[in-house]
């Protein structure tokens, strides 16, 4: 249904708000503990603006590349049946994810998950962000 670019953003917003891999957690996220306080901002993923999508697939490409760093070291702890370091990397690269959306100008922790889960239910939502990480691709990188 989706393809690829997006599909890998997809990928990371949800491993974010898994806890990167739902590896010994609460089962909350801050992601998702952010977004259950506060519906209000949730309006504002209804028709978010341009500049706002453009802040949205920035700080989901900083996400990924926050997976990539820790998932290897993550697995690896887990298939060592070291469960508790597992988890500890798990938390640091759960707040790592999170600084990364909190360093990005323009987009706040909650509307970029209210956005995401928006756009899983919106298919021109969808199709919007998939254009935006279509043009910063071909862009060189301003991060």
């Amino acid at each position: 249904m989706f393809d690829r670019p997006v599909r890998r953003i997809a990928l990371a917003v949800a491993i974010a708000a898994a806890s990167l891999s739902g590896l010994g957690g609460s089962g909350l996220s801050p992601l998702h503990t952010a977004h259950a306080q506060s519906s209000q901002e949730s309006d504002s993923a209804s028709q978010p603006s341009e500049e706002t999508l453009q802040a949205w697939v920035t700080a989901a490409t900083k996400v990924e590349e926050v997976r990539r760093k820790w998932s290897p070291k993550i697995r690896a702890a887990d298939e060592a049946g070291e469960a508790g370091k597992a988890k500890e990397l798990s938390k640091k690269a759960d707040r790592e994810m999170v600084m990364a959306i909190k360093s990005t100008e323009g987009i706040s922790l909650r509307q970029y998950e209210a956005i995401w889960e928006k756009s899983q239910k919106d298919k021109t939502l969808y199709r919007r962000l998939e254009k935006e990480f279509e043009a910063q691709k071909q862009q060189p990188s301003n991060r």
